[in-house]
């Protein structure tokens, strides 16, 4: 289990442009000893993006104790 999860919840971005702000995040995190996941709302797709309950799922799909959005 990470200690810290990262959420990318930008959608309709581009999925060949990485979003570069939360990867400096990351691995400030990691240089500072903790441990990284990284989850990318852009990736997913459907035509129910935009619901809360999806949305929801998504990000319960994390077992990290702390989610930064």
């Amino acid at each position: 289990m990470p200690d810290l999860s990262l959420v990318n919840l930008a959608t309709g971005q581009s999925t060949t442009m990485a979003p570069l702000g939360a990867f400096y995040v990351a691995a400030a995190a990691e240089e500072a000893g903790y441990s990284v996941a990284f989850r990318d709302y852009a990736r997913e797709s459907g035509p129910d993006l935009f619901r809360v309950d999806r949305i929801a799922r998504f990000l319960a799909a994390d077992d990290a104790p702390l989610v930064g959005i």
